[in-house]
């Protein structure tokens, strides 16, 4: 279910800024999707920088997402990270069920991050769960 904007933020770690699209502002974020990322942080001991949460179509297609990319569904994010984060991220994606885990851990620090969704089988081209690199 996609959060209702009139009513209250319920995610204590995130703010609906950082989650909204970068092109329009919009927040369609899945409370489902929502509840295991909080959970997750929690369980972290470390922030997450959000660097791409909802994307609208036209934005997701400007910065060549995937057509059907879980962003425009609300239901991924990429998480600016290296290192021991982006181990732990990953290691433990599946624990608090995330079944999409993108990789990109080159170049330049402040260019790294993890993708984390949570599609189920059937709802992407892709089997899930699935880890791919970028």
């Amino acid at each position: 279910m996609l959060h209702d904007p009139n009513t209250e933020w319920e995610w204590e770690n995130f703010t609906p800024e950082e989650m909204a699209c970068k092109c329009c502002g919009q927040v369609r974020i899945d409370e489902g999707f929502m509840d295991r990322l909080q959970y997750m942080r929690e369980n972290a001991g470390f922030q997450f920088k959000i660097n791409s949460a909802y994307r609208c179509r036209k934005h997701n297609k400007r910065i060549g997402g995937a057509s059907n990319s879980a962003h425009t569904q609300g239901r991924a994010v990429d998480i600016g990270c290296s290192h021991k984060e982006a181990d732990w991220l990953i290691d433990n994606a599946k624990r608090f069920g995330f079944t999409g885990r993108g990789v990109n851990q080159k170049g330049d620090l402040a260019g790294r991050f993890v993708h984390l969704d949570d599609l189920l089988p059937g709802e992407t081209g892709s089997p899930r769960p699935h880890t791919w690199s970028y």
